[in-house]
């Protein structure tokens, strides 16, 4: 496959980030997708764990994960989210015991027929929670330089809100490629092991800029563009692994990204089930952008689809003040996944138990009464050549 990292430079000159892929396509025949032979197949619901706090709660040594895990026959496996100081602990220096130790009990219970994806965050959603390792904030730390400019941006959720939290700053090149490092570090390990299907970046949505003045509309554009930068590096360095990208805002950049995703073979993958929120949801409405969900229906039966049932959505239909928001039931969560969203990979936060455990029965029971309704979509994609099922 012919190389494109370096070309991907040319979407910053477009506004228009439809017509900058075009043109893309046009100059370097792009042949992303190429990338990929046979893939790790195990479409199914799997645990999603968001750690912050709690995650003592996801580590290979707590028993209730693994024993709920092994129980339950409608469960394929587990996703687990980490940030990048957790596993690059200093320059260089890679430090992958927690998936180690996560991949032995999966490939070592009873079944042995649960597997692991694993998340890299990109932004926090608290002002004090470490995003990227030290070397490229602090300058006691070995490794650091100036060219990082310190690694982070902080940035609010409305324009008129305070430091909610902080994203990566992707669109400095030196950042950049010390995430690609990680992700190529990641894929000499992991590529290869049967029990390691797929691996993800964090959502697009940036959040806004807290000082404007040290964010440009360039620096924008370039933060999307390394996303697909980074989604192309991890193809080749996963090309036997399904990689995602959770995607969900801002509406007016999604007909290119998700485009440029699909070229690369990357999955598209949702932080959200939100049944009623407008922007998500929409779709052919006059002088408006699509929204997210709107790109699942088109790309079933090419990639993977792997949507996200998150904490707060087992509580709100909406994240949208704008429109009422309800209590959804585990039902309308579920269809809405399978049918609306057509996903092959379903993931389940397990962070509120009051929810989570009425969710995890009602698929072991659809499981056990032979129900097609706990049934996800399990055709190979096209874009993957073939599909490693055992």
């Amino acid at each position: 496959m012919k190389s494109t990292l370096r070309n991907l430079s040319t979407i910053l000159f477009f506004r228009n980030i439809n017509l900058a892929l075009l043109c893309l396509i046009w100059v370097t025949g792009w042949q992303g997708a190429a990338a990929y032979a046979q893939v790790k197949w195990h479409p199914g619901h799997y645990y999603s764990a968001m750690y912050g706090a709690k995650k003592s709660a996801y580590t290979s040594a707590s028993n209730t994960i693994y024993q709920e895990l092994e129980s339950n026959s409608a469960l394929a496996g587990i996703q687990i989210r980490f940030k990048w100081p957790e596993l690059e602990t200093a320059k260089g220096v890679y430090n992958f015991k927690e998936i180690d130790e996560h991949l032995e009990r999966l490939s070592t219970m009873g079944s042995r027929q649960k597997r692991l994806f694993i998340i890299i965050e990109t932004r926090t959603f608290d002002t004090s929670t470490k995003l990227v390792p030290c070397y490229l904030t602090t300058s006691s730390c070995s490794g650091y330089s100036d060219t990082y400019e310190g690694g982070i941006f902080p940035y609010k959720k409305t324009a008129k809100g305070q430091h909610f939290g902080n994203g990566i700053r992707l669109w400095n090149d030196a950042v950049r490629n010390r995430f690609v490092k990680l992700m190529q570090a990641l894929g000499n390990r992991y590529n290869a092991h049967s029990h390691f299907e797929g691996i993800g970046l964090g959502e697009t949505s940036m959040g806004i800029p807290l000082n404007a003045n040290d964010v440009s509309a360039a620096d924008i554009d370039r933060y999307y563009a390394a996303h697909l930068y980074i989604q192309e590096a991890m193809t080749k360095a996963f090309p036997n692994t399904i990689t995602v990208q959770f995607t969900n805002f801002p509406r007016n950049r999604l007909a290119g990204f998700i485009a440029g995703l699909q070229l690369s073979g990357t999955a598209l993958g949702g932080p959200d089930i939100l049944i009623d929120d407008p922007g998500l949801n929409a779709i052919n409405i006059p002088n408006q952008q699509d929204g997210a969900y709107s790109y699942y229906p088109r790309l079933s039966g090419s990639v993977a689809l792997t949507p996200s049932v998150m904490p707060s959505n087992y509580l709100n239909t909406s994240m949208d003040e704008r429109v009422a928001s309800r209590q959804p039931s585990i039902d309308e969560l579920l269809d809405f996944g399978r049918e609306r969203l057509m996903a092959t990979h379903l993931f389940w936060s397990r962070d509120k138990p009051e929810h989570y455990k009425e969710a995890f029965a009602k698929l072991q029971m659809l499981k056990n009464n032979g129900d097609s309704r706990v049934e996800l979509q399990t055709d190979c994609p096209s874009t993957y050549g073939t599909c490693i099922r055992n």
